[in-house]
């Protein structure tokens, strides 16, 4: 009798499971989604954490799998919140890399730390 019991239940379950299906209340699994997993747009998925997403990283031809494209030690999110190039390691083009410096985007042959170079004095 306990099997006979059990086959039934299953089948009610079953049953049940096609009737609320057909009204179109379908369990989270049908409907393809994981109701405790919160559902992200591709536009924002962030594959290598640099603070772009991937398509944003696709569309100005950065590599959404490498947080620093140019290998100049800046996450490229970094990059373009500071003004500098992702694309190039050394974007004021002096000879030192971005992230070795500590004004990226000082005027070439300008040594760090000399702003009167550019007419700037310190403190200004």
């Amino acid at each position: 009798m306990k099997t006979r019991r059990t086959m039934t239940t299953a089948a009610g379950l079953l049953s049940a499971a096609v009737l609320l299906w057909g009204v179109g209340i379908a369990p989270a699994a049908a409907r393809g989604t994981d109701d405790l997993v919160p559902e992200v747009e591709a536009a924002e998925v962030d594959t290598d954490g640099d603070g772009l997403s991937d398509a944003d990283e696709a569309a100005m031809g950065l590599d959404p799998n490498d947080a620093d494209t140019d290998g100049d030690g800046i996450a490229d999110g970094a990059e373009i919140e500071l003004g500098l190039d992702p694309h190039n390691p050394d974007t004021d083009g002096d000879g030192i890399a971005d992230g070795l410096e500590a004004e990226p985007n000082d005027a070439p042959g300008v040594e760090d730390g000399n702003h009167s170079q550019r007419g700037r004095g310190p403190g200004r």
